[in-house]
């Protein structure tokens, strides 16, 4: 796979080498893992959905074809959206490999101990689930919720 200066711009976003770096990106874009409209706000400006949305389908066929590579982890999860977080919407967010946290849900601990794999996507698609609870990123606490 060649190397672009638009993927080489995504890796570095990942891997800051200033503190004012860091800084800016978690501002603009939030923490990583980064979805498409995080990097291209990051990259392009706020407003290149709207202005230009060739370039923001172009950043999205690039990102899932890094994730295709092995480059980066594609992750679905649910997230609430609208003003109190009570409209559920599935959200594709693409991680550097073997960096996202799993955490049991109303834990303190930062982690589940034990051995983590990675499970092959078989392209099925996954049946709603009953109850409250909800498999996503945790704003307040800075972690994925699994």
């Amino acid at each position: 796979m060649r190397q672009t200066k638009r993927k080489a711009a995504i890796l570095a976003m990942y891997a800051p080498q200033t503190r004012e770096e860091a800084e800016r990106i978690r501002l603009e874009a939030v923490a990583p893992p980064f979805d498409v409209a995080g990097v291209a706000s990051f990259l392009y400006g706020y407003d290149v959905r709207m202005e230009n949305p060739t370039l923001y389908r172009s950043i999205r066929r690039t990102l899932d074809t890094m994730a295709k590579a092995g480059q980066l982890v594609r992750v679905k999860v649910n997230e609430g959206r609208g003003p109190f977080g009570h409209i559920n919407s599935q959200v594709v967010r693409y991680a550097l490999p073997g960096t996202c946290e799993a955490i049991r849900e109303g834990e303190q601990k930062d982690y589940i101990e034990g051995e983590c794999s990675t499970v092959p996507d078989t392209g099925e698609q996954q049946q709603g689930h009953s109850g409250g609870y909800s498999p996503g990123y945790d704003a307040g606490r800075g972690v994925w919720r699994l």
